[in-house]
């Protein structure tokens, strides 16, 4: 919704969720930098919503597939909200250090269900989907890229009128540089849309709020549409690089 009304209100059309992404346009297109939508990365929302649930002093670890939100947690507009970022490669390698075997470890559900929109997050047209933007907003119609020479072919000349999603992964998120997989993209896709497909047979005992199980373990209630908006809403401002970098394809 913060996405929505940033296309609506402010004529931004670049979605802000690929950190590479975000990188790249303010340091080689800084010219294109206002276009990026003024809203929190889904890290760092989920980061704040987390310590105002578990409290401020809750640590936050993100972990998953992508080395560029090692410096996203840096950016000033995203300060406090994610104390590390960890590589799902780093954090097999530390398992491993430890002599832990994950196979051999029980498995649990999470404190909070994901739904099913946002399940497709990390495949191309995911953040559009999640963010409700898939149909466009008012005048402008959608378009995802992923891969790093076709974002920068692009970004060389956006289209216009168009709420364009970059993933400078090709294939988008399944195929970041910290996640190692004997898997091809196409098995990966495949593992993420039944993911995706688990959301329309919902298991209640799963959800905040809603179980014995969530009561009798103290978890949180889930957050009102209020509180998700404040968190989300004009939480990200681009940063233009001025260092007179020149660009190279190399």
């Amino acid at each position: 919704k913060a996405c929505g009304q940033a296309a609506r209100e402010n004529g931004q059309t670049i979605c802000p969720a690929c950190s590479a992404a975000v990188n790249y346009i303010e340091k080689y297109r800084p010219e294109l930098a206002q276009q990026l939508m003024s809203a929190a990365s889904p890290m760092i929302t989920h980061a704040r919503l987390l310590k105002q649930q578990l409290g401020a002093d809750a640590k936050v670890v993100f972990i998953g597939p992508c080395v560029a939100k090692k410096t996203e947690l840096e950016r000033p507009d995203a300060a406090g909200a994610v104390d590390v970022a960890l590589t799902f490669e780093e954090v097999s390698e530390w398992l491993e250090k430890s002599g832990i075997s994950i196979n051999s470890c029980e498995e649990s559900a999470f404190d909070g269900t994901p739904q099913a929109h946002s399940r497709i997050y990390p495949l191309p047209g995911g953040f559009l989907k999640t963010a409700g933007l898939e149909e466009g907003v008012a005048q402008h119609s959608t378009g995802s890229v992923s891969g790093a020479r076709e974002v920068k072919d692009v970004l060389q000349s956006p289209p216009q009128e168009v709420i364009l999603e970059p993933f400078f992964c090709r294939e988008g998120c399944i195929n970041g540089p910290g996640l190692k997989s004997c898997e091809g993209l196409l098995q990966r896709r495949l593992s993420v849309a039944a993911y995706a497909e688990e959301a329309s047979r919902p298991r209640p005992e799963e959800h905040f709020g809603n179980d014995t199980r969530a009561k009798e373990s103290g978890a949180p209630p889930e957050l009102s549409t209020e509180a998700l908006r404040e968190h989300c809403a004009a939480s990200f401002s681009p940063k233009p690089f001025k260092s007179g970098a020149v660009y190279s394809e190399e």
